[in-house]
């Protein structure tokens, strides 16, 4: 861990064609409009083409440095600033400024826009202070922004390779900043968690937050700061990683506490109860601590002062097929899991698994929201989380109860909840295909398909098949990426998993062969690509056709 003490970048010539954060009262009315009354002031239209010194160093030191664990909890009365991921520490994302209503919005205009200078993706919601807007672009680039005139104060940029996409998912974005203290912290790409000076953007400390550098990690999510502790977890379960979530002192970088969301080798000692627990629904037949087993915390990570407790929403498997991971099944903790930790320890207090046994990418790291409300004229302290695998659901968040569960989308990977755990799984849970891509050397190579009955899709008998063939009534045809890609695939094993809300006739892949035509594999049949290859297992994946990577172990 090294001080560096790294010139910021200023304002250079703006490109063309680049993402920007637009200010439009008509598109994003939550935005600029506020800014007078986060700033508590009242000013006239004219008072937005003036910076004053507002924007100074020194203006900016002092009032960020206030933000605080204290700060934030009292911003929730009035919203004036938006200090933190989701707004408090509930992540209600709820302002309670009024000045925008359904008698004005119809007249709000654009007042500035400011470019990001990038093509990528914006997946991170601005923090904003005292009128000081602070947004993450793609590659971690870190903005300050004058919200009163949209003019640069200072941006970062950490370095971070850019050769290096391929180790992550889905693109090189940031989903957030934190603030705390007259410090910026932001988790970058290639996994480095670093603070940076509010007012000027020099760099304070870094830390490598990486147990290993053999696996393919990488951090997309917020940090969330709290009682001097920043905390941040990674991303990667279906590149064959092992998930965990660290928090570390704010004012140094030091490591403070770390826990692991799924068992390492059981043949080592446990870190702590937990993983012995959670050792016991895994097969340790099928070695998943070579690959890490998955679980990674990409986002979702809230903190509860009033009982201490921070709940991490943990990550799909890795792979994504339990029986190749865990071959006689388990439920396989924590996978799809909220779990709760002692904010000052991080140790284990309770855990809720809302997809028990995943097989299908259905990760619990989409945002909570913590909230008192009463149930039966009871109160009670809950969790609410949608999470991928369909269902919205209430768990008491001060011992991990479940209070309900109901599927705000269509879902056929279970009925419903019966009690803690899923009802009917089995029926719709079978969604499995082994291809043999036997060598060829052209478009006629043959597929042998052994598939698996499920709820929402015909069986389809073992055996060869061509493509273009009708077998069953059902044309069975190969399609490829690309042509390298179908090279790739000849004379392989692969498991192909379809996702539940695919239905109707299959369609299991392309031609394949150097003659592969760009086709639907991934869009059409959105299949997940395992490949079962020992020595390949730790092999950084591949995009796939469309937007949908093909995941190669």
């Amino acid at each position: 861990m090294g001080r560096s003490n790294t010139e910021c970048q200023w304002p250079e010539k703006k490109s063309r064609n680049r993402s920007r954060i637009q200010i439009a009262f008509r598109e994003i009315s939550a935005v600029l409009v506020l800014f007078p009354a986060l700033l508590g002031l009242s000013l006239p239209s004219s008072a937005w083409a003036q910076t004053g010194t507002d924007a100074k160093p020194d203006r900016i030191k002092a009032n960020i440095s206030r933000v605080d664990s204290a700060f934030i909890e009292a911003n929730t009365k009035r919203s004036r600033d938006w200090p933190t991921v989701g707004l408090d520490y509930a992540e209600t994302r709820f302002s309670k400024l009024n000045q925008i209503n359904t008698d004005n919005v119809r007249d709000i205009g654009l007042v500035w826009s400011y470019n990001l200078e990038s093509s990528r993706g914006i997946e991170a919601t601005p923090l904003v202070v005292d009128g000081i807007m602070y947004q993450s672009a793609p590659w971690n680039v870190v903005h300050a922004i004058d919200a009163r005139t949209g003019t640069k104060i200072w941006s970062f940029d950490p370095g971070v390779d850019r050769s290096k996409t391929y180790r992550g998912c889905c693109d090189a974005v940031s989903r957030g900043l934190a603030l705390y203290k007259g410090k910026v912290f932001e988790a970058a790409y290639d996994a480095r968690l670093i603070a940076l000076d509010a007012a000027t953007g020099a760099k304070l400390w870094e830390t490598d937050t990486l147990i290993d550098h053999e696996h393919s990690y990488t951090i997309t999510g917020a940090p969330r700061v709290f009682n001097g502790k920043v905390v941040i977890g990674q991303s990667g379960a279906e590149y064959g990683v092992r998930g965990y979530v660290t928090a570390y002192d704010s004012e140094t970088g030091k490591q403070l506490w770390r826990w692991f969301t799924v068992p390492g080798d059981p043949s080592k000692p446990f870190e702590d109860a937990s993983m012995e627990a959670a050792a016991k629904t895994w097969d340790p037949a099928g070695k998943y601590w070579i690959n890490g087993g998955g679980g990674a915390p990409w986002d979702s990570i809230t903190f509860d002062p009033d009982l201490n407790m921070v709940y991490v929403g943990t990550g799909n498997g890795g792979p994504w097929n339990r029986k190749l991971r865990s071959p006689s099944g388990g439920d396989n903790l924590y996978l799809g899991s909220i779990v709760a930790l002692n904010a000052d320890t991080g140790r284990y207090v309770w855990h809720y698994q809302e997809t028990p046994g995943d097989n299908w990418d259905y990760t619990s790291t989409q945002p909570m929201i913590l909230a008192d409300i009463k149930i039966d004229d009871v109160p009670r302290k809950v969790i609410l989380h949608a999470p991928k695998n369909g269902f919205f659901f209430v768990i008491d968040r001060t011992n991990g109860k479940f209070i309900s569960a109901k599927n705000f989308v269509d879902v056929n990977w279970a009925t419903g909840y019966d009690g803690q755990r899923p009802a009917d799984r089995a029926s719709g849970g079978a969604r499995r295909r082994s291809i043999r891509v036997d060598s060829g050397t052209g478009r006629g190579s043959q597929l042998a398909a052994d598939v698996v009955q499920s709820a929402d899709r015909p069986r389809l008998p073992s055996g060869a098949a061509h493509p273009g063939q009708s077998v069953a009534g059902k044309v069975v045809r190969a399609e490829c990426c690309c042509a390298g890609q179908a090279r790739r695939l000849a004379g392989r094993e692969y498991r192909f998993r379809f996702q539940p809300s695919e239905v109707g006739p299959i369609r299991t892949s392309a031609r394949l062969g150097s003659g592969a035509s760009k086709g639907g594999l991934a869009r059409r049949a959105r299949v997940a690509v395992e490949r079962r290859d020992a020595d390949h297992r730790r092999q950084p994946g591949f995009p796939g056709d469309g937007g949908w990577p093909l995941r190669r172990l």
